[in-house]
């Protein structure tokens, strides 16, 4: 992020012509290159399938087994449907709070990311704004 934004003051030093950016478009290029944000994004994201994983545990489940024993005498089919949902299994349900608190975490946490870039975007925007005025009053 410090990068990107010492890039661009140094290339509109360098050019012949200002680049003109909104603190939109700088705001959303930071969050669109963002190492940081990124990869918590993508813990987010486990931790989402996490959650939904612990949540799979309690509902039902339906297997299916079937068997064909094919003899000279005759033949034999044996089926079998079972369905089964676990109604309080206290680890399955200590999981499924955990995963929960987790992503309520990750979540969170994208958030503080998220508002610690914009905060740094607006402060080196409105500096460069601030720098600019300077270099047009010493100018004039």
């Amino acid at each position: 992020m410090k990068y990107l934004l010492f890039t661009l003051c140094i290339f509109h030093l360098t050019a012949q012509e200002p680049i003109s950016i909104t603190l939109k478009d700088a705001e959303n290029l930071a969050i669109q290159n963002n190492y940081e944000l990124n990869a918590s994004l993508h813990r987010l994201e486990q931790g989402y399938y996490g959650y939904k994983a612990s949540q799979a545990y309690f509902k039902p489940k339906l297997d299916y087994s079937g068997e064909i024993n094919l003899t000279k005498e005759g033949h034999a089919f044996d089926n079998a449907i079972r369905l089964t949902q676990p109604l309080y299994d206290r680890v399955g349900f200590y999981d499924y709070k955990g995963s929960q608190i987790q992503w309520e975490i990750l979540r969170l946490e994208v958030r503080e990311k998220i508002c610690d870039l914009l905060f740094e975007v607006r402060k080196a925007y409105y500096s460069i704004l601030l720098n600019q005025e300077h270099v047009s009053v010493d100018e004039a």
